[in-house]
């Protein structure tokens, strides 16, 4: 929505407001509404009236093209925050300021929201710490999500591209009947030696750590963010619970 966006920018000329696109609010899952939202904003229709811009930063466009913000989050927080009353006042339901929890050191806090989250079906939680924003990846700025775990049996292995290639890509495990790609959480030093040694992998059982149990494309069971942990040499039966 250019219009929407042309209100927002005028809030403060020459800034940049960092964000994702996701799904407006729906019936649908998270992951569901991932899957959805991701596929709408790489699609090639020209209607996207269903995504929304979720705003979660801002700081001026020198700053930005600098790499490091002068103020710090709690000082940025203020101008968001005033930037939502100006969204709220205006009924714009395609741009909105993501929603702020907690503010404070008790680290309790962080379980009590992350709980929340899991109940109201979101992805997580974030913990931004009060420091300038930097435009490359930060330990200030944290993801924080719940993950659960399945033993599953690996059926097959795919090669890699891009830094991985000519060594492992992904295991293929086998979950209800469906396949499931697993890319990450291997070292550079198991993604050699599976794809040199295949045989001492496929049709082992591996722990495979998830965000949630999702659809895939045909309808199937899948998971979302699958990741894995180990070989489990100390059982041979799968696991879905």
């Amino acid at each position: 929505d250019i219009e929407s966006l042309k209100q927002v920018i005028d809030f403060k000329e020459d800034m940049v407001f960092d964000g994702e696109l996701v799904l407006k609010p729906s019936e649908l899952s998270d992951s569901e509404a991932f899957q959805k939202g991701t596929g709408l904003a790489n699609s090639k229709e020209k209607d996207k009236t269903e995504l929304k811009l979720n705003i979660f930063d801002l700081l001026p466009t020198k700053e930005f093209e600098q790499g490091q913000s002068s103020q710090t989050y709690k000082q940025r927080k203020h101008e968001l925050l005033m930037l939502k009353e100006i969204i709220d006042d205006s009924e714009l339901n395609n741009i909105g300021i993501v929603d702020m929890f907690y503010e404070g050191t008790d680290q309790r806090k962080i379980w009590e929201w992350l709980d929340y989250a899991e109940r109201t079906d979101m992805e997580g939680i974030m913990l931004n710490l009060d420091v300038p924003y930097i435009t490359k990846r930060t330990k200030d700025l944290i993801k924080v999500k719940k993950f659960y775990t399945l033993d599953l049996r690996v059926t097959g292995i795919e090669p890699g591209t891009g830094r991985n290639a000519d060594r492992l890509g992904a295991l293929v495990v086998d979950y209800k009947g469906n396949e499931v790609r697993v890319g990450s959480g291997f070292s550079d030093q198991l993604r050699d030696y599976f794809w040199e040694y295949p045989n001492e992998i496929i049709g082992q059982i591996i722990e495979v750590k998830y965000k949630e149990k999702t659809k895939n494309k045909e309808g199937g069971e899948s998971l979302q963010f699958p990741v894995f942990v180990q070989v489990r040499n100390d059982k041979d039966e799968v696991s879905y619970e």
